[in-house]
């Protein structure tokens, strides 16, 4: 063979290699297929990302092994056990009429009161159409989401230092017994006064807090070393604002752990509800355990 035909040989080796070697390359970094992120649902739900966030949290004293939702409160019942009920709400005096919707377990036992609070651009009416009113409901617990002052079917308003006072006042008037507070992002103006005002008692108020990215978290980094309330922090694996500054803060709680809500942004429970719904779960069930 020519020296010409030689060289011509060892270009198309080299060619095909280079081709070969590119494919493999590619073969690797390609992120698979997109069902491979459903397993997210089902892997045991761990604190993700901010480091601080694992080390500060690992005493958390209410923290176990999660498990799944039972098959049959996920299949059961529908939107027809949730009531909507117009409370009379006493505060400073006057007397407001705030809007809530309401779902009662089936029969005489409660195990825990869960309300619900929303953030600005939202209702209680998010609650209803995610399925976690009817859900709580299903696990034995009563659910109330209200539509805060000032919003929704809620036309009275209440001033921002009484916020936390109307909280106090709210569940008063629901008749709950030291209530569960599920708190997103602009309702922590009035969950956080009602808890943390007076951050030693914070579990005379509520058995458990659960806050989904909230506003107003430095306002009391200086005393929720003070309180024990059992705490589940959760934000948006895309929320890269109150996600991360309310992680920052709340972790200073002795008694929190953190989740991260993949493939969720600022209104993480709305975007990934059955991820959510799998934490709250566990959550409730753990602290209607403990007694």
């Amino acid at each position: 063979m020519s020296p010409s035909g030689i060289q011509v040989n060892k270009l198309c080796i080299v060619l095909i290699a280079g081709v070969f070697a590119g494919v493999l390359v590619i073969y690797r970094l390609w992120p698979g297929d997109s069902s491979k992120g459903d397993t997210k649902l089902t892997e045991p739900v761990e604190e993700q990302k901010m480091a601080a966030g694992k080390e500060e949290s690992k005493a958390a004293s209410w923290y176990t092994e999660f498990v799944d939702i039972p098959a049959d409160l996920l299949s059961g019942g529908g939107d027809d056990q949730v009531k909507e009920v117009v409370v009379q709400v006493t505060l400073n005096g006057k007397s407001l009429k705030i809007f809530t919707r309401q779902a009662n377990p089936k029969g005489s036992e409660t195990h825990l009161d869960v309300l619900f609070l929303h953030g600005q651009a939202f209702t209680s009416k998010n609650w209803l159409d995610i399925g976690t009113l009817n859900l709580v409901a299903r696990c034995g617990h009563r659910a109330v989401a209200v539509d805060l002052p000032g919003y929704g079917k809620t036309t009275d308003g209440v001033d921002s230092p009484s916020k936390g006072a109307f909280i106090g006042a709210l569940v008063k008037a629901l008749k709950m017994t030291r209530p569960v507070v599920v708190s997103p992002s602009m309702s922590g103006s009035f969950s956080l006064p009602f808890l943390f005002d007076q951050p030693e008692t914070a579990e005379d108020r509520s058995r458990g807090y659960l806050p989904v990215a909230p506003v107003a978290t430095s306002t009391y980094t200086q005393v929720y070393s003070k309180s024990k309330i059992p705490t589940m922090i959760v934000y948006g694996e895309k929320d890269e604002s109150l996600g991360a500054t309310s992680l920052k803060n709340l972790i200073k709680l002795p008694n929190s752990k953190p989740f991260v809500v993949p493939d969720a942004g600022h209104p993480a429970y709305i975007n990934n509800p059955t991820f959510f719904h799998r934490l709250l779960y566990n959550f409730l069930k753990i602290i209607a355990a403990h007694k």
